[in-house]
């Protein structure tokens, strides 16, 4: 018997469409009901299945849809699949994510959900990396994770990245020296070292800021985008983002955390 040998990549898409279109039929929404789709990505997003607790994105993203008056669910994914799951379903949405020029066209953007600082950290007991411009970082190996914009942005300048397929993994590989410098936003490095009760350096740079977004199926009615975009910003121009994000950190954090 002949078959039609497909390439690997029609492959994997075909994999990937169909499982969007089986969860999708699986959980059919309410008229009116949006699915978000996140990943575990502590203190911002915590998984609804093994915590009570709820990330400063769910937070906002809670007074963001209360506010317009809207239904929501969430739906948990690895960071990568997720993005994958919402460029094939209508009527979902990925957050947080970070917005950039390859993935402008593949969604409707509801931005920013939240604005995050990067920086590189490593062991406390280490003797310190000397680093006084992201240059400086060239001859080592850096942790991100997939899915991460800014993984993705030090590997297209040529930096040496090891990517894990989540960022609480780098830690570890940081204890264990399979990297030297972890590339991570610095709530979530505070976090998640405060978490495992490893020690690790404040940040030997600050390199990037991110605006980090909510990427939406273009099929999404135009109108609810405009009607999120207008909400949010206007929770930012009267301080309600800025209430919310100083009540998580003195919740969360000593006071050193800026």
């Amino acid at each position: 018997m002949f078959g039609i040998k497909l390439p690997l990549v029609s492959i994997i898409l075909i994999g990937i469409l169909s499982l969007s279109c089986d969860l999708f039929a699986a959980e059919k929404l309410d008229e009116g009901t949006i699915k978000f789709v996140t990943f575990y990505d502590p203190p911002y997003i915590f998984d609804p299945s093994e915590s009570k607790k709820q990330g400063l994105v769910q937070i906002i993203l809670k007074s963001l849809m209360d506010n317009i008056g809207i239904k929501y669910s969430i739906m948990m994914m690895p960071p990568k699949r997720a993005e994958l799951f919402v460029q094939a379903t209508p009527n979902t949405c990925i957050l947080p994510i970070e917005k950039s020029q390859e993935r402008e066209v593949l969604f409707s953007w509801v931005s920013p959900i939240i604005v995050t600082k990067h920086g590189l950290f490593q062991m406390e007991k280490h003797t310190p990396i000397l680093i006084e411009a992201l240059d400086d970082a060239r001859p080592y190996r850096l942790g991100s994770y997939l899915g991460s914009g800014i993984g993705d942005y030090l590997k297209s300048f040529g930096y040496l990245v090891d990517f894990a397929t989540q960022n609480e993994a780098n830690i570890h590989k940081l204890a264990a020296d399979r990297i030297d410098l972890w590339a991570s936003e610095i709530l979530t490095a505070i976090y998640i070292a405060k978490a495992k009760n490893i020690e690790i350096s404040d940040s030997r740079l600050d390199f990037f800021t991110t605006l980090k977004a909510i990427g939406c199926h273009p099929s999404l009615d135009q109108d609810i985008i405009y009607k999120m975009n207008q909400e949010l910003q206007w929770m930012y121009q009267t301080g309600q983002i800025y209430n919310i994000v100083q009540k998580f950190k003195a919740d969360n954090f000593s006071s050193k955390v800026k």
